[in-house]
């Protein structure tokens, strides 16, 4: 009996040898196990299920909106930072962007000090419209002493390349600030490499008039921007907006300035000029630009 354990012992280890003989064999010919690393700009997506679950105080839906192949989900939640003279919490904002089904942002968090080193009289508030490229999803964002209008806007650029810039605003608190908005938003497509032009056609759509979609259409994306921009690092440069008189109630006209950041002296500028529509938010679209 003690044989025959011994005999069956043995033969079941070289049945196990064999098999691992034979694995070896026919995965060491030309197929070889390689590891996969990924490149030093390319983006990395994790599935939600590999994402640790968070647990957030008074989470609120602002947006959820799914647009070509983007889905983006806008969402505040309270910070445990009380806001002075005020029985409320300083609110966070958490995005969740996905393309094609990738999941490129999943509750990404703001505060208010991402944005401006400031004391805890201040509050984060989203706007729920949004705007979406091929390129990019933007949302824009306010810093407000808590139940003002005194603070900062901000523009939040989350791309298809899996990365996001925070541009400021500077308003004019008038119907300047569209010509601004626009602007923001042009010279952040004119980074993506390659340019896409369809991206900058659709900016043209929700800003302005179909005539202004024409002219950006027949004469090229740098039609409507001083040649200057474009032989300086585009990252660099900052827009502002002020009002001008038309002398025409119909029309409206402002100057949009071009400067590089962190100096105050422009360095060239175009004309923009609006028509009324009360149907809009900003109450006009842009209708032309004047170089």
């Amino acid at each position: 009996m003690r044989k025959h354990r011994l005999a069956k012992f043995i033969a079941t280890t070289l049945l196990a040898f064999l098999g691992v003989v034979i694995i070896v064999a026919c995965t060491d010919g030309s197929r070889k196990v390689v590891k996969a690393f990924p490149k030093k700009d390319s983006v990395v997506v994790q599935k939600q299920t590999d994402l640790p679950q968070r647990v957030f105080n008074n989470l609120e839906t602002v947006v959820d909106t799914v647009y070509d192949d983007w889905h983006v989900l806008i969402q505040t939640a309270d910070t445990k930072r009380k806001i002075k003279y005020y029985k409320m919490f300083e609110k966070k904002l958490l995005v969740t962007v996905s393309k094609k089904g990738k999941l490129l942002f999943d509750k990404k968090e703001f505060t208010v000090n991402d944005f401006i080193s400031t004391d805890s009289t201040y509050q984060l508030y989203v706007r729920p419209s949004i705007e979406i490229t091929n390129t990019t999803a933007y949302v824009s964002v306010g810093i407000y002493q808590a139940e003002t209008d005194e603070g900062f806007p901000f523009v939040l650029a989350f791309s298809k390349g899996g990365k996001v810039k925070s541009y400021s605003i500077p308003k004019a608190w008038d119907q300047s600030d569209l010509a601004t908005d626009f602007y923001i938003r042009y010279i952040h497509e004119a980074q993506q490499k390659p340019v896409d032009k369809s991206s900058l056609i659709k900016l043209a759509h929700i800003y302005g008039s179909s005539n202004f979609v024409q002219q950006v259409t027949n004469n090229g994306f740098q039609s409507i921007c001083p040649t200057k921009v474009f032989s300086r690092h585009l990252r660099n440069i900052e827009v502002a907006s002020e009002f001008m008189d038309s002398g025409d109630s119909t029309k409206i006209r402002s100057k949009v300035y071009f400067y590089l950041h962190d100096t105050y002296t422009p360095f060239d500028s175009v004309y923009v000029e609006m028509k009324r529509d009360d149907e809009v938010n900003y109450g006009c679209v842009i209708d032309k630009v004047i170089p």
